[in-house]
């Protein structure tokens, strides 16, 4: 997740809230390029609408400016899930420039060249306390803004000292082996113990993600769970299976980023 996209996708105007929320939802799966690979069925159950209504919104985010799509096809001629490429301030400056976005007199957000608020036969919220859009306010967590580095001497000495100590905390380990677990389900075997071999890995890992949070490790165990070929789930000759050591491997990272499993 990219603190810094969520936080400019949430001040931004698109003219639509469920449109917002894919926005939003993409923001949170971009890495610190504004590049996110979610599939649209993960999308739709995460923003709890329809695939077409998804669809519909990411090609009207693409034609505003606010993205454009990398399509992806593997070494075998199957597609793989598209690359997102963020591009908010362009999309915003593009709606200034054509009045896309005017707030009104209340500071509600009208919708562009008299588009209906939802594509596909999405019902829009009219106002406070309709139903259907989702509340975006509360489904993500707060951003919080960076601080400013204390000076070389000087400064609060407890907070130094604090600063120091999250800096040189080990990783979550026990929680990226559950954010393993959470993707796996029954499809792989599940994880149940920590070594040294382990941490050293996850702690590899972690390292080349682009945040070395147990969030960013289950977003990738996520990913591979949806864009892995069965090879990997056991149908193969010899009915072996992916697990939590082969997923930790650097190999498999960069196979699974550039869709060559």
């Amino acid at each position: 997740m990219s603190m810094l996209l969520m936080a400019k996708a949430m001040s931004i105007k698109v003219g639509n809230p469920l449109r917002k929320l894919v926005l939003l939802k993409l923001a949170d799966n971009a890495n610190y390029k504004g590049e996110a690979w979610p599939s649209i069925p993960h999308i739709a159950q995460q923003c709890e609408m329809a695939e077409r209504t998804v669809q519909g919104h990411v090609q009207s985010l693409q034609k505003s400016g606010f993205l454009w799509i990398e399509k992806r096809k593997g070494s075998n001629g199957i597609n793989q899930s598209n690359i997102y490429h963020l591009t908010l301030e362009k999309g915003e400056k593009e709606s200034l420039k054509s009045g896309a976005c005017p707030a009104s007199s209340d500071g509600a957000t009208a919708t562009p060249h008299g588009e209906s608020p939802a594509p596909h036969g999405a019902n829009a919220a009219p106002g406070d306390g309709a139903s259907a859009a989702p509340r975006i306010s509360h489904s993500f967590e707060p951003v919080m803004e960076p601080k400013p580095p204390l000076p070389p001497t000087g400064g609060d000495e407890g907070s130094s000292l604090q600063s120091q100590k999250t800096k040189t905390a080990p990783p979550d380990y026990q929680a990226v082996l559950q954010a393993y677990n959470d993707a796996a389900g029954n499809r792989l075997p599940n994880a149940s113990t920590l070594n040294d071999a382990r941490r050293r890995a996850i702690k590899r890992l972690l390292s080349e993600l682009a945040e070395p949070t147990p969030e960013a490790a289950g977003k990738y165990f996520q990913y591979f769970m949806e864009t892995a070929k069965p090879f990997y789930f056991g149908e193969n000759p010899r009915q072996w299976q992916a697990n939590f050591d082969y997923l930790l491997r650097s190999d498999t990272l960069l196979k699974t980023r550039e869709g060559a499993l």
